[in-house]
C-alpha cells in the first residue's frame, strides 16, 4: 500500500464521498440525531458512517412554501378579461418561415392572451397552418423567435390515430404521456361528445368523429394553450354548435387559438382576432374594434308601432350616426357594435315602440374580412 498509484485514487474517492455526505447534511433536515452528531459519525467512521447517514439519517428536502392565498373567483361574465390586462401565453417576435417562391410567413408578431379565444383567419395559403405548426414546435422558424412558458397542444384539422385503439385507449395514452394530464379520460370524451363511442375502435370513425377525438385528446393533455385548426370543418350544424360552446367555455381558463374559414364561428366565440394575408399579420386586436374600424354597424328594426316616436328619440343621441325610415320600421346606423347591441335595445324599450324583429346589417366579420384581404398593400 506504499504505492501512491494504489491509495491516492482510494483516498480521492473517500474524500469525494465525505463531501457528498456533508452537502446532503447541510441541504436537508436530519433524522434521529442532530446534524452535529451526524457530522462526527460521518468523519469518524469512514465510509460506514456516511453510508449509515445516507440510509437512515437523511430527511426529504423541503422548501419554504408561500402562505396560501385565496383562489381568485372567475368573473361573472362569460367573456375573459380584456386583452390588455393579461400577460401573453404565447408571443412571437418577427417570426418568419419561407418556402420556395417567397411564400410563407413574413415577420409575424403574434400575441395570444393567457385566457380567451384568439381567432385566426385568412384566405387559403395565407399561412394559418404554418403559423400553428410553428407555435406547436413542429417546424422551426427561419428567423425571429417564439416565447412561451406554457404547455402547447395542437389539434390538426384531420387528426390521425392508431386505428386498432379504442377512443378511450387513445385518450388515455395521450393523457399518460402528458406531464399535465389531469383531466380524466371519460370526462374528456364526454366534453367532446364521444361517450357513446368510448369503446369503439378509431379506425371506424368518420372525419367528424376523428375531429371530436382530437379535441378530447387536447382536453386530456392538460395543456394551457390549445391550438385548434379547423375543429368544426367536418361537423354537422348541431355538432358545430356543441363544439363552439365547448371552445367558449375553454377560453375562460385557457388560451385557445381557433383557426377557421367559417367566419361566423370566429365572430361567435373569439375575443381577439388575427387576420393573415399573404403571410403577413395585417390586423390583431379585439373583434369589436375591428368591426367598428371597418364598418358602420347598422340595425334593421321591424316595428308594429311607434316608429316615429323612436326615430325622434334616437335623433338626439351621440352614438346614433343615422336614422332612416322605411315601410316596415327603421334602419339605425350606430357608431359601434357595442352601442347597437346594448344601448339601442334599451332605447327601443324606453320609447314604447312595438318591436317585431331586430337584425344587424353589415356589422359582420365576413364583410370586414373580404374588404381587408381584397385591399392591396
Amino acid at each position: 500500500m506504499r504505492n501512491p498509484a494504489v491509495w491516492l485514487p482510494i483516498a480521492a474517492l473517500l474524500l469525494a464521498f465525505i463531501v457528498v455526505c456533508y452537502a446532503q447534511l447541510i441541504s436537508r433536515p436530519a433524522k434521529y440525531l442532530p446534524k452535529a452528531v451526524w457530522a462526527l459519525i460521518i468523519l469518524a467512521q469512514i465510509p460506514i458512517g456516511g453510508v449509515l447517514y445516507l440510509i437512515i439519517g437523511r430527511s426529504e428536502r423541503t422548501t419554504a412554501e408561500p402562505p396560501p392565498t385565496a383562489t381568485p373567483a372567475l368573473p361573472e361574465v362569460d367573456r375573459p378579461r380584456p386583452v390588455a390586462t393579461q400577460p401573453p401565453a404565447v408571443r412571437t417576435h418577427a417570426i418568419t418561415k419561407l418556402f420556395p417562391g417567397d411564400v410563407g410567413l413574413h415577420a409575424v408578431d403574434l400575441t395570444v392572451p393567457a385566457r380567451g379565444v384568439y381567432g385566426l383567419v385568412g384566405p387559403n395559403g395565407a399561412g394559418k397552418t404554418t403559423l400553428l405548426s410553428l407555435l406547436a414546435g413542429l417546424r422551426r422558424p427561419d428567423a425571429g423567435r417564439l416565447s412561451t412558458t406554457a404547455q402547447v397542444m395542437l389539434c390538426p384539422d384531420t387528426p390521425a390515430f392508431e386505428p386498432w385503439l379504442t377512443a378511450a385507449e387513445t385518450v388515455e395514452l395521450f393523457r399518460r404521456l402528458s406531464p399535465n394530464g389531469t383531466t380524466g379520460t371519460d370526462h374528456a370524451l364526454a366534453l367532446a361528445g364521444l361517450t357513446a363511442a368510448r369503446d369503439r375502435r378509431v379506425g371506424g370513425f368518420s372525419r367528424g368523429m376523428a375531429q371530436r377525438l382530437g379535441l378530447a385528446v387536447v382536453l386530456a393533455s392538460g395543456a394551457q394553450v390549445l391550438l385548434l385548426d379547423e375543429p368544426t370543418s367536418a361537423l354537422d350544424p348541431q355538432g358545430r354548435a356543441e363544439i363552439l360552446n365547448l371552445i367558449t367555455a375553454l377560453g375562460r381558463d385557457h388560451a385557445v387559438v381557433f383557426s377557421s374559414h367559417i367566419l361566423a364561428d370566429i365572430q361567435r366565440v373569439a375575443d381577439t382576432v388575427g387576420v393573415l394575408r399573404e403571410g403577413r399579420l395585417i390586423y390583431q386586436g379585439p373583434v369589436d374594434e375591428l368591426l367598428d374600424r371597418h364598418t358602420r354597424p347598422s340595425w334593421q328594426l321591424h316595428l308594429r308601432a311607434g316608429a316615429d316616436r323612436l326615430a325622434d328619440r334616437l335623433g338626439g343621441l351621440d352614438w346614433v350616426a343615422a336614422v332612416r325610415r322605411h315601410e316596415q320600421g327603421l334602419r339605425v346606423d350606430t357608431t359601434s357594435v357595442h352601442a347597437g347591441e346594448t344601448l339601442l335595445p334599451a332605447e327601443i324599450s324606453a320609447s314604447g315602440a312595438e318591436l317585431i324583429a331586430f337584425n344587424p346589417v353589415g356589422a359582420d366579420l365576413e364583410t370586414v374580412f373580404l374588404n381587408l384581404v381584397e385591399v392591396q398593400p
